[in-house]
């Protein structure tokens, strides 16, 4: 179970890491350029990507990594239940095998030419779009691999965390019982409110140790009557 939810989980964390290096920003829009058919404007953004990310590449880039998911899942599918007919040299077993790779391939090339967002982090992927691609096929053909009661057991497992989550989680998250609009509550027991005194202004308060200085403790103990004005 441990390690299809490992698998799983970094599959997951490299499709992210593709689509949210394409995304455009904010204040990024297409340009009108009226009714254009699908393969053109692929062939478009395969010879002449724009030069910033834009709704359209990130969406290219969105369809492309779905077709890549496919593809993994065919080509897992063959290396794992037609493995006995690999080593016998089968043509049709080699030629299924290889053209999930070509599309693959093909797929990465597509997100290749796409624009990447330029906002600057701490760590950055290297090899984009290919070593994330590698990593998702890797890790599929591996879960592919695991057994059937391995993925039973991962599927029950899920099942429980599932309706542990819907039947109880989401209805007592204090999230949903915050009012929209409004600041997210402290939590119990927490001093943030005590160690940040805020600026009295003109006010003076007697109980602050500094006549500028008055935290929400000290206005409890003087009072708004208790203030003297400056």
């Amino acid at each position: 179970v441990m390690s299809i939810g490992t698998l799983l989980a970094y599959s997951l964390v490299a499709g992210c890491v593709l689509l949210l290096r394409y995304q455009p920003g904010p204040s990024t829009r297409d340009t009108p350029a009226g009714k254009v058919p699908a393969v053109q404007l692929w062939w478009n953004h395969l010879v002449r990507p724009p030069l910033h990310p834009t709704p359209c590449s990130s969406a290219v880039v969105a369809w492309a990594l779905t077709a890549v998911a496919a593809l993994v899942c065919a080509l897992s599918w063959v290396s794992t239940a037609g493995l006995p007919c690999l080593r016998a040299g089968g043509a049709w077993c080699i030629a299924t095998l290889v053209l999930p790779l070509l599309g693959i391939l093909v797929a990465a090339l597509l997100v290749w030419r796409q624009p990447q967002s330029r906002e600057r982090a701490s760590f950055t992927v290297p090899c984009l779009p290919f070593l994330p691609l590698l990593s998702i096929t890797i890790n599929s053909i591996l879960m592919a691999r695991l057994s059937a009661a391995a993925w039973l057991r991962y599927l029950l497992w899920m099942a429980i965390g599932f309706l542990i989550y819907f039947g109880y989680g989401i209805w007592h998250s204090t999230e949903s019982r915050r009012p929209k609009g409004a600041a997210p509550q402290e939590p119990l027991g927490s001093t943030a409110m005590e160690v940040s005194p805020e600026p009295c202004g003109t006010a003076w308060c007697p109980s602050a140790p500094h006549p500028l200085m008055c935290g929400p403790k000290e206005w409890e103990l003087c009072g708004w009557e208790g203030r003297e004005e400056r």
